[in-house]
C-alpha cells in the first residue's frame, strides 16, 4: 500500500524524537542523581550534636 508510506515515515519520525527525548531525560536525572548523592556523603560527615 503506498498510500500508507508517508504514514510509516511519521512513524519512525516520532520514535525517533521520543527516543532521543527519553535518553536526554534520563541522562539529566542520572547526573541529577549523581550530585545529590555527592551532597548526602557530605551531610552524613557532618555531626549532630543534641
Amino acid at each position: 500500500m503506498p498510500q500508507m508510506a508517508p504514514l510509516w515515515w511519521l512513524s519512525l519520525y516520532y520514535m525517533t524524537i521520543m527516543m532521543f527525548i527519553i535518553m536526554m531525560i534520563m541522562i539529566y536525572f542520572n547526573f541529577n542523581y549523581k550530585l545529590t548523592k555527592k551532597e548526602k556523603k557530605k551531610y552524613n560527615k557532618f555531626k549532630w550534636k543534641w
